[in-house]
Protein backbone atom coordinates (compact mmCIF):
# COMPACT_ATOMS: atom_id res chain seq x y z
CA UNK A 1 0.00 0.00 0.00
CA UNK A 2 1.62 3.66 -1.20
CA UNK A 3 2.10 5.74 1.85
CA UNK A 4 2.16 3.30 4.24
CA UNK A 5 5.31 4.20 6.42
CA UNK A 6 5.54 1.88 9.05
CA UNK A 7 4.59 -2.06 8.80
CA UNK A 8 3.56 -3.73 12.01
CA UNK A 9 2.67 -7.58 13.13
CA UNK A 10 1.55 -8.78 16.14
CA UNK A 11 1.74 -11.69 17.98
CA UNK A 12 -0.82 -11.51 20.34
CA UNK A 13 -1.99 -14.23 23.73
CA UNK A 14 -4.48 -13.31 26.43
CA UNK A 15 -1.56 -12.45 28.64
CA UNK A 16 1.08 -11.24 26.47
CA UNK A 17 1.34 -9.09 22.92
CA UNK A 18 4.86 -9.44 21.24
CA UNK A 19 4.95 -6.43 18.48
CA UNK A 20 7.21 -6.11 15.54
CA UNK A 21 7.49 -3.13 12.90
CA UNK A 22 9.60 -2.62 9.97
CA UNK A 23 9.62 1.70 8.97
CA UNK A 24 9.73 1.68 5.04
CA UNK A 25 11.76 4.90 5.17
CA UNK A 26 14.61 3.63 7.38
CA UNK A 27 14.73 -0.12 6.86
CA UNK A 28 14.47 0.11 10.96
CA UNK A 29 12.97 -2.92 12.91
CA UNK A 30 11.86 -2.54 16.19
CA UNK A 31 10.47 -5.14 18.27
CA UNK A 32 8.39 -4.79 21.74
CA UNK A 33 6.66 -7.12 23.91
CA UNK A 34 3.78 -5.68 26.17
CA UNK A 35 1.45 -6.97 29.09
CA UNK A 36 -2.17 -8.10 28.63
CA UNK A 37 -5.12 -5.35 27.16
CA UNK A 38 -4.88 -3.00 24.51
CA UNK A 39 -3.55 0.17 25.69
CA UNK A 40 0.47 -0.88 26.07
CA UNK A 41 0.15 -1.81 21.71
CA UNK A 42 -2.38 1.63 20.66
CA UNK A 43 0.15 3.48 22.63
CA UNK A 44 3.05 2.23 20.88
CA UNK A 45 1.79 1.94 17.52
CA UNK A 46 0.12 5.44 17.50
CA UNK A 47 3.81 6.31 18.74
CA UNK A 48 5.42 4.96 15.35
CA UNK A 49 5.97 6.98 12.06
CA UNK A 50 2.84 7.27 9.97
CA UNK A 51 0.69 5.92 8.83
CA UNK A 52 1.09 2.60 9.78
CA UNK A 53 -0.82 -0.37 9.29
CA UNK A 54 -0.96 -3.44 11.61
CA UNK A 55 -1.77 -7.28 11.34
CA UNK A 56 -1.91 -9.78 13.81
CA UNK A 57 -3.51 -13.73 13.26
CA UNK A 58 -6.86 -14.32 14.54
CA UNK A 59 -7.00 -16.56 17.57
CA UNK A 60 -8.92 -17.73 20.64
CA UNK A 61 -8.36 -13.53 21.91
CA UNK A 62 -11.06 -12.67 19.26
CA UNK A 63 -11.07 -9.18 17.59
CA UNK A 64 -11.24 -6.64 20.83
CA UNK A 65 -7.71 -5.35 20.17
CA UNK A 66 -8.96 -4.71 16.12
CA UNK A 67 -11.58 -2.70 16.80
CA UNK A 68 -9.50 -0.90 19.85
CA UNK A 69 -7.28 -0.04 17.21
CA UNK A 70 -9.16 0.62 14.61
CA UNK A 71 -11.47 3.19 16.84
CA UNK A 72 -8.27 4.79 17.34
CA UNK A 73 -6.93 5.28 13.81
CA UNK A 74 -4.67 2.77 13.05
CA UNK A 75 -5.46 0.76 10.31
CA UNK A 76 -5.44 -2.90 11.77
CA UNK A 77 -5.57 -6.64 9.72
CA UNK A 78 -6.72 -9.77 10.93
CA UNK A 79 -5.33 -12.24 8.96
CA UNK A 80 -6.08 -16.49 9.02
CA UNK A 81 -3.03 -18.27 10.37
CA UNK A 82 -3.55 -21.02 7.98
CA UNK A 83 -3.17 -18.36 5.18
CA UNK A 84 -0.01 -17.45 6.32
CA UNK A 85 3.15 -18.35 3.96
CA UNK A 86 5.70 -21.17 6.00
CA UNK A 87 8.66 -22.04 4.46
CA UNK A 88 9.33 -26.29 4.44
CA UNK A 89 10.83 -27.69 6.99
CA UNK A 90 10.80 -23.88 9.51
CA UNK A 91 9.80 -25.44 12.93
CA UNK A 92 11.39 -22.78 15.52
CA UNK A 93 8.46 -20.64 16.71
CA UNK A 94 8.99 -17.87 19.30
CA UNK A 95 6.35 -14.97 19.73
CA UNK A 96 9.15 -12.55 18.66
CA UNK A 97 10.06 -14.38 15.40
CA UNK A 98 6.33 -14.94 14.68
CA UNK A 99 5.55 -10.79 15.21
CA UNK A 100 8.53 -9.67 12.96
CA UNK A 101 7.22 -12.51 9.95
CA UNK A 102 3.79 -11.32 9.99
CA UNK A 103 5.26 -6.85 9.71
CA UNK A 104 7.37 -8.50 6.86
CA UNK A 105 4.66 -10.64 5.48
CA UNK A 106 2.09 -7.83 5.73
CA UNK A 107 4.61 -5.40 3.98
CA UNK A 108 5.35 -7.34 0.96
CA UNK A 109 1.38 -7.67 0.55
CA UNK A 110 1.69 -11.42 1.09
CA UNK A 111 -1.48 -11.71 4.03
CA UNK A 112 -4.95 -11.96 3.30
CA UNK A 113 -7.49 -10.36 5.94
CA UNK A 114 -10.52 -11.71 7.18
CA UNK A 115 -13.85 -10.45 7.99
CA UNK A 116 -13.85 -9.43 11.44
CA UNK A 117 -17.88 -10.03 13.12
CA UNK A 118 -19.52 -7.28 14.76
CA UNK A 119 -19.30 -7.61 18.84
CA UNK A 120 -22.93 -8.89 18.42
CA UNK A 121 -21.95 -11.76 16.15
CA UNK A 122 -18.78 -12.72 18.00
CA UNK A 123 -20.38 -12.48 21.37
CA UNK A 124 -23.07 -15.47 19.40
CA UNK A 125 -20.08 -17.19 18.31
CA UNK A 126 -19.10 -17.60 21.90
CA UNK A 127 -22.34 -18.25 23.14
CA UNK A 128 -22.57 -20.75 21.04
CA UNK A 129 -19.38 -22.29 21.60
CA UNK A 130 -19.94 -22.17 25.29
CA UNK A 131 -23.19 -24.18 25.04
CA UNK A 132 -21.03 -26.63 23.25
CA UNK A 133 -18.65 -26.92 25.87
CA UNK A 134 -20.66 -26.93 28.56
CA UNK A 135 -23.41 -29.73 26.73
CA UNK A 136 -19.78 -31.71 26.11
CA UNK A 137 -19.08 -31.45 29.62
CA UNK A 138 -15.75 -30.50 31.43
CA UNK A 139 -14.92 -33.91 32.52
CA UNK A 140 -14.79 -34.80 28.71
CA UNK A 141 -12.15 -32.55 28.03
CA UNK A 142 -10.17 -32.68 30.49
CA UNK A 143 -12.22 -30.84 33.46
CA UNK A 144 -10.33 -27.75 32.31
CA UNK A 145 -12.51 -25.05 29.92
CA UNK A 146 -11.38 -25.15 26.35
CA UNK A 147 -12.09 -21.46 25.88
CA UNK A 148 -9.68 -19.07 26.83
CA UNK A 149 -10.17 -15.33 28.07
CA UNK A 150 -10.39 -12.65 25.43
CA UNK A 151 -7.85 -10.26 25.94
CA UNK A 152 -7.51 -8.45 29.50
CA UNK A 153 -10.29 -11.20 30.46
CA UNK A 154 -7.41 -13.60 32.16
CA UNK A 155 -9.49 -16.77 33.78
CA UNK A 156 -7.32 -18.12 36.68
CA UNK A 157 -8.34 -21.13 38.64
CA UNK A 158 -9.38 -19.33 41.74
CA UNK A 159 -12.47 -21.25 42.62
CA UNK A 160 -11.10 -24.52 42.85
CA UNK A 161 -13.32 -26.02 39.83
CA UNK A 162 -9.87 -27.30 38.40
CA UNK A 163 -9.85 -31.38 38.69
CA UNK A 164 -7.53 -33.07 40.65
CA UNK A 165 -6.88 -37.06 40.93
CA UNK A 166 -7.53 -38.51 44.21
CA UNK A 167 -4.41 -39.30 46.75
CA UNK A 168 -3.41 -42.63 48.08
CA UNK A 169 -4.68 -41.14 51.77
CA UNK A 170 -8.18 -40.37 50.66
CA UNK A 171 -8.30 -43.50 48.76
CA UNK A 172 -8.03 -45.52 51.98
CA UNK A 173 -10.64 -42.58 53.95
CA UNK A 174 -13.07 -43.34 51.01
CA UNK A 175 -15.80 -45.71 51.29
CA UNK A 176 -16.02 -49.07 49.39
CA UNK A 177 -16.85 -48.52 45.81
CA UNK A 178 -16.38 -44.79 46.12
CA UNK A 179 -13.63 -44.98 43.49
CA UNK A 180 -12.59 -46.64 40.52
CA UNK A 181 -9.21 -48.42 40.50
CA UNK A 182 -9.40 -49.29 36.26
CA UNK A 183 -9.56 -52.82 36.83
CA UNK A 184 -14.19 -53.04 36.32
CA UNK A 185 -16.38 -54.21 38.93
CA UNK A 186 -15.68 -56.30 41.68
CA UNK A 187 -18.34 -59.13 41.66
CA UNK A 188 -16.70 -61.51 44.24
CA UNK A 189 -12.87 -60.84 46.13
CA UNK A 190 -9.97 -61.86 44.57
CA UNK A 191 -8.24 -65.07 45.76
CA UNK A 192 -4.45 -64.57 46.58
CA UNK A 193 -3.95 -68.03 44.63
Amino acid sequence: MTGTVTWAGLDVHARSTHAAAINVMSGELVRTKFGAGCEEPLAWLAALPGPVKACYEAGPTGFGLQRHLSAAGIDCEVVAPGLVPQRPGYRVKTDARDARKLARLHAGGLLAPIHVPTPELEAVRDLIRAREDARLGLPAVGGVWPRPARVGLIARRAFGWEPRSMGADERRRAPAGDHDDGRGPRSCPRSSS
